[in-house]
């Protein structure tokens, strides 16, 4: 279901939930550090587990996206898992509207990605005046803005608006 550090598909979250349930955040405290090293799971696995019934991709399939159908779906369902393509410049991100410079500002039907993510947010910096995703990552509040990132909106870079995905609970 997971390919650890060699990226993910949401999808495969919604095969797990059929296999397996999935538990609340709470039962999974987390305990890798930035550091590099991953301590032992302390999972607490009794509790009532969740499942999705299924996924789509936003738009109805992949490359379909765009920033208007994520603005909506932020606001109806909250946040969502997105994919995006990792940069070596993405690994220093400290702070600020992250672009990677080299990628073209432009949208296009099919774009590699790397790493899932959850999106969480939109806004504009007024000082850089730049719209932007607020983007949760998986690497620790010592990444990062306190382990988020302020990723360019509106123009699919690192492939952002790309392949976001919505899940459906099973009442």
């Amino acid at each position: 279901y997971s390919q650890a550090c060699d990226g993910g598909f949401e999808h495969l979250v919604v095969k797990f939930s059929e296999d397996y349930g999935i538990l609340p955040a709470e039962s999974f405290p987390y305990t890798s550090g930035a550091d590099g090293t991953v301590s032992s799971c302390d999972a607490q696995l009794d509790g009532d587990r969740y499942t999705f019934t299924r996924y789509e991709y936003l738009g109805g399939y992949y490359g379909a996206s765009n920033e208007a159908l994520m603005l909506n779906e932020l606001y109806l369902n909250g946040p969502m898992p997105v994919s995006i393509e990792v940069y070596d410049d993405f690994h220093d991100y400290a702070g600020g509207v992250y672009y990677h410079k080299d990628d073209e500002l432009t949208t296009s039907f099919f774009e590699p990605t790397s790493h899932s993510v959850l999106l969480v947010g939109y806004g504009f910096d007024e000082d850089e005046q730049l719209p932007f995703w607020t983007i949760q990552n998986s690497w620790a509040d010592g990444w990062g803005e306190e382990g988020y990132i302020r990723i360019v909106r509106g123009v699919d870079n690192c492939a952002v608006e790309s392949a976001p995905v919505r899940f459906f609970w099973q009442p």
